[in-house]
């Protein structure tokens, strides 16, 4: 079962996934927590894939939707430590267009400096 945890850090947070989400309840979870982190006032957010293997259309879709959230609040959503498989979705679906894909959390972090 797909879970996720957030490590606050003094002006952003991250948000480790594990496992793939590919269960509507689980991305339904997925969902309401970035909606939760993009209207908070610390919405500056490091997503850590580095334990996910697989993200369904509709996870890939959340994040779409979240990336838009994150802008309209003026906060931002990075994502870090994406496998090959991963990388090749992105690209083929276009996201490399929307989203930055960092080798690192502290890559991204830099970005929130």
């Amino acid at each position: 079962m797909p879970s996720f945890n957030i490590e606050e850090r003094e002006n952003y947070q991250i948000m480790n996934l594990v496992g793939d989400f590919v269960a509507v309840e689980d991305i339904d979870l997925f969902r309401e927590k970035l909606k939760e982190l993009a209207k908070s006032e610390k919405n500056k957010v490091i997503l850590n894939l580095k334990e996910v293997s697989y993200l369904n259309s509709t996870a890939l879709g959340v994040l779409l939707s979240a990336n838009a959230l994150f802008d309209r609040n003026n906060g931002k959503l990075l994502i870090c430590n994406v496998n090959d498989y991963m990388k090749n979705i992105f690209s083929i679906t276009k996201l490399t267009f929307i989203f930055t894909l960092y080798s690192s959390i502290e890559e991204a972090a830099k970005q929130l400096a």
